[in-house]
């Protein structure tokens, strides 16, 4: 359309009414005549018509923008959830250590599995974030982090590890040095000190004062040349060992060499006199040969570390062949977190009680381990109640599915402790569970029947009463 410019027209701007403008056109000519009209006119459909674009091109942002602010919002709440779940430990990743102590072999166990999701969340932010070149500097950082964590909780297990050892030596010493309780003639209990008694308590004085690391250089001094003595009126190879390491240790006090470096020194001291100590009590008592087994195990090489370790420290699968001991397989690294095996202990636990309680000694509870109970809990079970699907672990309990059977991986209900007390007192199982209940209880028990066949066999090899007294 060609526009042809007129004298007559006008140029409506933003902010400025009509009634400005038809009062500057009467200014400007005559009374107003027809054409005046018609402009007018013009002026109020265009005001009309420009009011109406403006309220639907109003209404439609007003829609584009709450669409928008939905997705924003969405988008903004899914951001969040993922960074609050991998930052949940970007600002703690040495704070774990400053929890109270762990003592027991569950809480180190609480600490690396804390440590493992701290890694993998770690990992997995470092690849949403970073590119490839940054990506391998973080993880670099984050594998140093790691080394440092895992040396500082190595650390805390050692002295754990020595606190009981310690421990256990000084309640050894303690059981030897006990009073020997004799009958008089009127068969009331005599507290008797034997020599072999009075013997064991002197060497248990000097082995606590061989402990006391806070003891003076000049008493220190005079327990070694104490120690010396006494170990002169022996012939044996200890007693030749305790002579050579006192010798160094007065030495090296002599020279006034700082005491924290004669650690190893002072604990090879301790052995070798504890040594001297089996070997000077055990031709004084036979009733407790028991307590001086220290006899030496079969040994393995640990193809990890290297080092000659019992048997006892390798995993129970891999006893018979050289494979790497159980500290080195429980730092390997693994894709996610360790278990914790703590739970699935007290589940066992009860259901040890339960039949033991109930009288059946040759039920498998006492066959299987933890982490059976951890695969029936979790891959059977799934984690969750049979009933209301519960899935609290403090709160579920195994217990039998017929209760005139003894306790099986393939009679075994998964249920809170409410329920197994409720289904401790049902009679008639077909009438007081529903069909469909029932079916899904028979499925689990069969699948774990599949599953742990194999423990069947192994209930011919258990000795209960019953059979001990049956073969008498």
């Amino acid at each position: 359309m060609q526009f042809l410019p007129d004298i007559r027209d006008r140029i409506i701007t933003p902010g400025v009414s009509s009634s400005e403008i038809l009062a500057s056109i009467r200014e400007a000519k005559s009374p107003p005549d027809q054409k005046n009209e018609i402009l007018d006119s013009v002026v109020k459909i265009q005001k009309y018509y420009r009011a109406y674009r403006g309220r639907v091109a109003a209404r439609s942002n007003a829609l584009q923008v709450a669409a928008v602010t939905q997705d924003n919002e969405a988008n903004v709440i899914e951001h969040a959830e993922r960074s609050a779940a991998l930052s949940a430990y970007s600002g703690r990743d040495f704070v774990i250590l400053n929890r109270s102590p762990p003592r027991t072999r569950s809480d180190f166990e609480s600490l690396y599995n804390l440590l493992d999701r701290w890694r993998i969340l770690e990992t997995d932010r470092t690849n949403l974030v970073l590119l490839q070149s940054s990506r391998v500097v973080a993880r670099g950082l984050i594998l140093s982090k790691e080394v440092e964590l895992l040396r500082a909780i190595d650390s805390m297990k050692t002295a754990v590890r020595v606190k009981y050892r310690e421990q256990k030596r000084h309640r050894f010493l303690d059981e030897l040095a006990r009073p020997i309780a004799w009958q008089n003639s009127r068969g009331r209990p005599v507290l008797v000190d034997t020599l072999r008694v009075q013997r064991a308590r002197q060497y248990r004085n000097v082995y606590a004062s061989l402990s006391n690391e806070s003891l003076p250089t000049a008493e220190r001094l005079n327990l070694l040349r104490n120690l010396k003595e006494i170990a002169d009126t022996h012939t044996c190879s200890h007693s030749r060992e305790i002579v050579y390491l006192v010798d160094q240790e007065l030495d090296l006090l002599t020279c006034r060499v700082n005491t924290s470096r004669l650690n190893w020194l002072r604990n090879r001291l301790k052995l070798s006199f504890l040594r001297l100590a089996r070997d000077a009590l055990q031709g004084d008592i036979e009733e407790n040969a028991d307590l001086f087994d220290w006899s030496n195990a079969i040994t393995r090489l640990c193809k990890t570390c290297g080092r000659l370790l019992p048997l006892q420290k390798f995993p129970r699968e891999q006893r018979l062949r050289s494979s790497s001991c159980v500290y080195c397989t429980s730092i390997q690294a693994r894709k996610g977190p360790r278990l914790v095996y703590e739970p699935y202990e007290r589940i066992l636990w009860e259901i040890r009680r339960f039949e033991a309680r109930m009288g059946c000694y040759g039920s498998l509870a006492f066959v299987i381990g933890v982490k059976v109970v951890c695969h029936l809990v979790n891959r059977i079970w799934h984690g969750k109640s049979g009933i209301s699907e519960c899935d609290d672990l403090d709160e579920l309990r195994l217990t039998r599915f017929r209760r005139e059977h003894e306790w099986a991986p393939w009679n075994s209900l998964l249920l809170t402790k409410i329920e197994v007390a409720i289904h401790h007192k049902v009679d008639d199982l077909e009438s007081f569970y529903a069909s469909s209940l029932l079916q899904k209880f028979y499925t689990k028990n069969l699948q774990a029947k599949m599953h742990f066949e194999s423990f069947s066999q192994a209930r011919r090899n258990i000795v209960t009463p019953t059979s001990s007294t049956e073969g008498q």
